[in-house]
C-alpha cells in the first residue's frame, strides 16, 4: 500500500568532515540538504565527538574491544559445556537397541531402581552409551579459562583467587604488574576521554553565554 506523507521516513546521514571544516548532511543517501561550516569551530577544534577506544589498532578504524581478543575461546568454552550436557543426557538416557524378533517393546525397558528386564538372550537389549567425557571436560575448561585470564592479563591475586599462600614473591610482583598495566590504561582512556567531554561542555556553555 502507498503511504501518505504522514508515514513516509526520512534517514538523514551527518556527516563531520574534519579536514574541510564542513557539515554536511545527506537524505536517504542521495539528496544534500545540507553542506556548511562547521559551527563549532571554536569548540575543541570543531571536533565536538569524543573517541573512547578499549584497545586501539594501527591503522585500523575500530578498536578492539576488551572481551573481542577472547571471544572465540569464550564460544568454545559453551560448546564444550554443551558436549558435556549432551553426554550427561546420553548417559542417563542411552540410546537402547532391541531385536525385532523378541517381541520387546521400548515400553518393556525401564531405568529405574530394582527394575526387571526379562530377557531369553543376553542380546536381547544392548545399551549403547557413549564414552565419559565429564572428567576430560573439566579439565579443558579450565584450560580454557586460564587460557582467558592470561590473554586478558587477570591474574589470581587479581581475581581474589590465589593458588597458594606461598607463592614466590617475583610471581606475585609480576602478575599483579601485567594486571596493573592493562588497568591502568583502561583508566587514562576512561580519564582522558572525560577530560575532553567537560572541557567540550565549558566551550559550549561559554557560546550560548556569550
Amino acid at each position: 500500500p502507498v503511504k501518505n506523507d504522514q508515514e513516509k521516513q526520512l534517514e538523514l546521514w551527518e556527516c563531520w568532515d574534519y579536514e574541510e571544516d564542513q557539515l554536511v548532511v545527506i537524505a536517504n543517501g542521495e539528496v544534500v540538504i545540507r553542506d556548511d561550516e562547521n559551527p563549532y569551530l571554536d569548540v575543541n577544534n570543531g571536533h565536538i565527538f569524543v573517541d573512547l577506544p578499549d584497545m586501539s589498532l594501527l591503522w585500523e578504524f575500530w578498536a578492539t574491544g576488551h572481551v573481542e581478543p577472547v571471544e572465540s575461546t569464550i564460544m568454545e568454552i559453551a560448546d564444550l559445556r554443551n558436549q558435556r550436557m549432551d553426554d550427561v543426557v546420553l548417559m542417563l538416557d542411552p540410546v537402547v537397541k532391541i531385536r525385532k524378533d523378541t517381541g520387546i517393546t521400548k515400553n518393556d525397558i525401564i531405568f529405574s531402581p530394582g527394575a526387571v528386564w526379562e530377557l531369553r538372550k543376553m542380546d536381547d537389549v544392548v545399551i549403547e552409551r557413549p564414552p565419559d567425557i565429564s572428567l576430560m571436560g573439566v579439565n579443558e575448561d579450565k584450560l580454557l579459562r586460564d587460557e582467558i585470564s592470561r590473554t586478558l592479563a587477570l591474574g589470581e591475586y587479581l581475581q581474589g583467587l590465589p593458588q597458594s599462600s606461598s607463592e614466590p614473591l617475583g610471581k606475585v610482583a609480576m602478575l599483579l604488574g601485567q594486571s596493573n598495566l592493562r588497568l591502568s590504561m583502561n583508566a587514562q582512556n576512561i580519564s582522558n576521554a572525560l577530560t575532553t567531554v567537560a572541557n567540550i561542555l565549558i566551550q559550549l556553555n561559554r557560546e550560548f553565554i556569550g
